[in-house]
């Protein structure tokens, strides 16, 4: 078996981070979504807040997920926060395609932008942290 050398991270190496924080991203998001559908269920809100809450979920799912994916990576935090930020958004537009087939184009520059300063941001906090 050969050995690793420290030098030169092995695919798996940079692969993992990422999966983990786009993980932890889908799993923040969800339940940030479940605690707005119940606010939903008990608080009558206008028609344009379940849309802000989706976006502010998900916003919310990159931050954390970007957080994730630099602490386990231990450096670049701002590339792997876009990669958590993009991933994330793409999984969202592919679920909103599938289930409107539509989508709106203005919005989803505003949804892309927001994830990605998110998981940007996350990135660098989490590689930043001590």
């Amino acid at each position: 078996m050969k050995a690793r050398r420290e030098g030169n991270p092995t695919w798996q190496d940079r692969i993992r981070p990422w999966l983990l924080g786009v993980l932890t991203a889908i799993l923040v998001a969800g339940l940030a979504l479940l605690i707005t559908a119940l606010l939903m269920t008990f608080l009558d809100m206008p028609s344009f807040v379940p849309t802000v809450l989706s976006v502010l979920s998900a916003a919310l799912g990159a931050l954390v997920g970007g957080l994730i994916a630099a602490r386990l990576s231990g450096k670049q935090g701002f590339f792997m926060g876009l990669l958590v930020g993009l991933s994330l958004f793409l999984l969202v537009l592919i679920t909103g395609l599938l289930i409107h087939r539509r989508v709106q184009i203005g919005f989803l520059f505003i949804k892309l932008a927001v994830l990605l300063v998110c998981g940007m941001a996350g990135g660098m906090i989490g590689v930043n942290k001590k």
